[in-house]
């Protein structure tokens, strides 16, 4: 069940990507902002993200050969054009502002994609980093073409509108995230059984969407807010500085502190010797306890800026390596760092010897599966990759094809058997169908 929740997430943090795109269009192409041209723009998202989807069944689905698929496939990829021509159409004819051809039918191009590379993904593939990086820039070209129409109402409304669609943005994808990082961690670690206490998803997400919800809040709020703190400061302020001077009268007018009262306070001149006492026994209490700590703040203050300035490196899970033909292919010698995944399948199909391209194919089998969420260990056998393999493609492959594949490269690897083209073939179209 939680599975579908973070799916239906995923592809909301999709569509939340293509939010600066709508106010742009409504801002610029517009004018003025209206509520309901958002849900008229969400659904011409909605029916090009949906014919993608559709076209994307059909070419994988379809049960085509393989001299026609190829075909197929570059069909269904410029099948945007249909929908994209249509809402041209349909806006040449209804008078459509002319905006929104620049500003929203790129939108439309990117949910249609969107839409096309869903098929067969769990919910860590749909919702990528990419697709921050998409909202980002968007929201950066947003604010600059907002900015030039010199329009206070409508920059203030944009930006307010951008401002809490990042807020929301961060929430979406740090939650998508956090179940991610629990799903690799979980299943990597238990043989693909998830061990967590019941209840750990659920609290994990509802902690971090209600820190996310109380930022975006105080964001929304933060004018009302400020005021309201400045005005217990000063009520604080006047209180404490009344307990200093001793029954000496300070003017307070009414509604807050004037705003000479701080001339009129000098706190290091003070009748009341015991007040003047604790102000510079506190002084230097503070200076005594930076010297004494002063290796923890500097190392605190560090531990604050150190990403800005440090890449941290990521980890990736070692390859499957060939004994046989690494020591047996003078061309495959060389592999001393994990092997380019495109130049592997480069060499793949390259490769004339049948018992070389059948093991250059099962290690890109196991390089897909690393960047799944049931990557290789480097002590798994051909059982436990066929395992994980079934777990992680079992939407988009049948378990008896990968079944048959992996029980052929036993025969090859420890057999000495030669695979024939019907087994090459196969080989073929299961990579095909897990890029």
């Amino acid at each position: 069940m939680y599975e579908r929740i973070l799916a239906a997430l995923a592809v909301f943090g999709q569509y939340l990507a293509l939010f600066p795109f709508v106010v742009t269009a409504e801002g610029v192409a517009f004018g003025e902002y209206h509520w309901w041209h958002y849900f008229a723009m969400y659904a011409a998202l909605a029916v090009f993200y949906a014919c993608g989807r559709l076209l994307s069944c059909w070419a994988s689905g379809g049960g085509f050969s393989r001299s026609v698929k190829p075909f197929v496939m570059f069909l269904s990829r410029i099948g945007v054009i249909v929908p994209a021509a249509a809402f041209c159409f349909i806006g040449a004819f209804a008078g459509f502002h002319t905006g929104l051809y620049l500003y929203f039918l790129p939108a439309c191009v990117t949910a249609y994609f969107a839409g096309y590379l869903s098929v067969g993904k769990d919910y860590s593939e749909i919702f990528t980093r990419g697709w921050f990086a998409v909202f980002f820039v968007a929201s950066v070209l947003a604010a600059i073409l907002i900015s030039f129409t010199h329009d206070d109402h409508i920059i203030s409304a944009g930006m307010t509108q951008l401002c809490v669609s990042f807020g929301v943005m961060m929430i979406t994808a740090a939650v998508l995230t956090n179940q991610t990082n629990i799903d690799t961690q979980t299943r990597q670690r238990a043989g693909g059984q998830a061990v967590l206490p019941k209840g750990v998803r659920s609290y994990n997400a509802l902690l971090i969407a209600g820190a996310g919800a109380l930022v975006v809040g105080l964001c929304l709020f933060a004018k009302p807010v400020a005021e309201g703190i400045m005005a217990l400061l000063k009520l604080l302020i006047g209180w404490i500085a009344s307990l200093l001077h001793d029954n000496d009268e300070i003017s307070v007018s009414e509604g807050g502190m004037d705003e000479n009262t701080a001339d009129q306070v000098d706190y290091f001149q003070n009748s009341n010797a015991f007040a003047q006492l604790l102000i510079y026994a506190l002084v230097i209490g503070l200076v005594v306890l930076a010297v004494k700590f002063r290796r923890q703040i500097w190392q605190f203050i560090k531990e604050i800026f150190a990403p800005l300035f440090r890449v941290k490196a990521q980890e990736q899970s070692p390859p499957f390596i060939d004994e046989f033909s690494a020591s047996t292919d003078i061309r495959l010698s060389s592999r001393e760092n994990s092997r380019n995944e495109r130049e592997l399948l480069k060499r793949y199909r390259r490769e004339t010897d049948p018992v070389l391209k059948y093991r250059e194919g099962y290690e890109l089998f196991l390089m897909r599966l690393g960047r799944s969420a049931f990557p290789q260990l480097p002590t798994d056998t051909t059982t436990a990759h066929r395992c994980k393999g079934g777990m992680a493609f079992s939407a988009r492959i049948p378990e008896s094809v990968l079944d048959d594949m992996v029980k052929q490269y036993d025969r090859v690897r420890y057999g000495g058997e030669i695979p024939g083209s019907q087994a090459l073939e196969r080989l073929d179209s299961l990579l095909d169908s897990i890029k």
